[in-house]
């Protein structure tokens, strides 16, 4: 949340960083407003004429015009008006991005059912492939030896008894 300063609302802070712990005097339109050495911390954008302190820096709140001044042990502090959209004027407590709403993380947890549903789909179609290519490989080689078995069974065996040429044989 950023402090608006339009209307009647105006929101000044000491300039610089850690400036809250020497701030012991605030005045606005020339008028002593705050002269205490215990700020307290920031729950939200200032109530108007508090001071509170924010990341560091002393912030005061007014509801009428003019400006507002921060002095510390010696003297004026450098002081500036908040503006629209600044940084330094946004009061959200904490830094931690917003938590995942549910549909988030409905999402998360569908991309990792996606994943392994590939990964699963992936290793059951390699065993698949690995199995079927062994049963080709093993049939294959069954095969062969059967038609090599077959091929020794028609081997012809030589004659013993043979005839020289020129010879007649009578039975």
């Amino acid at each position: 949340m950023y402090v608006v300063t339009g209307g009647n609302s105006h929101v000044f802070y000491c300039e610089t960083p850690d400036c809250a712990t020497n701030v012991t005097r605030v005045f606005c339109n020339d008028n002593l407003l705050f002269s205490d050495a215990n700020i307290p911390k920031c729950t939200g954008p200032p109530s108007p004429s508090t001071v509170c302190q924010h990341n560091g820096r002393a912030f005061i709140s007014r509801d009428t015009d003019g400006p507002c001044e921060f002095e510390g042990p010696n003297g004026y502090m450098e002081t500036k008006k908040c503006r629209d959209l600044s940084n330094i004027c946004d009061f959200t407590n904490g830094s931690a991005p917003p938590p995942l709403s549910t549909k988030g993380q409905e999402n998360d947890k569908e991309s990792h059912v996606t994943e392994i549903s590939v990964g699963v789909i992936f290793l059951v179609t390699l065993l698949l492939t690995v199995l079927g290519l062994t049963a080709y490989f093993c049939m294959k080689r069954k095969k062969d030896r059967s038609q090599q078995q077959a091929n020794d069974s028609d081997v012809t065996v030589p004659l013993e008894d043979t005839q020289s040429s020129g010879e007649t044989r009578e039975s």
